[in-house]
């Protein structure tokens, strides 16, 4: 009984913290990951939120990106259409531990610098370096 009300009493509050902080982390890596695409084209970044919206350059088909992303980079994201936003891609970062959010990230980032230089599915620059090592 102890160990349950000391849970119920401070246990979330610490729980809280810990998973904000958490998030924050990854929040941040997710953020720098999409930088290549522009601060404008980065939403849903308010506090609570596990999620990022991202919308891509020249309103590029986000199902094919989606498909490049997982194939050649390694990392799943969300199809904008999915929730009726086509153009975009949802990236979530709720259930990954730190350290595999941090090593996506980078993927993701890499591949971002390809589609803000105008390479990705469809595109020679798309299949430059093959499969990000």
């Amino acid at each position: 009984k102890v160990a349950l009300s000391a849970l119920q009493e401070a246990g979330s509050p610490w729980v809280r913290e810990k998973v904000e902080a958490l998030a924050a982390r990854q929040k941040r890596a997710v953020l720098e990951a999409l930088a290549p695409l522009g601060a404008e084209a980065i939403s849903g970044a308010a506090d609570g939120a596990i999620y990022l919206m991202a919308t891509l350059p020249d309103a590029r088909d986000d199902e094919a990106i989606v498909e490049w992303l997982c194939e050649r980079h390694g990392v799943a994201v969300i199809p904008g259409t999915a929730h009726g936003l086509p153009g975009t891609v949802r990236v979530c970062y709720a259930n990954l531990d730190a350290d595999a959010c941090e090593d996506a990230c980078e993927r993701l980032r890499f591949a971002c610098e390809i589609l803000a230089a105008g390479g990705g599915p469809g595109t020679v620059a798309g299949n430059w370096g093959g499969i990000y090592k």
